[in-house]
């Protein structure tokens, strides 16, 4: 049984990163952060 103190999404968007630029991303975001946000989006997919 659930304790009803638990937090969990209810409808969670679940992403998959297949050309695996998510810690190259991180990186970028340090100096280009909306440069990395643009590419995020354009390659981590919806599972």
């Amino acid at each position: 049984m659930e304790s009803p103190n638990y937090l969990k999404p209810v409808n969670p968007v679940i992403l998959v990163d297949k050309t695996y630029i998510l810690s190259a991303m991180g990186l970028l975001a340090e100096e280009y952060p909306d440069m990395a946000v643009r590419i995020m989006k354009k390659y981590i997919v919806r599972a």
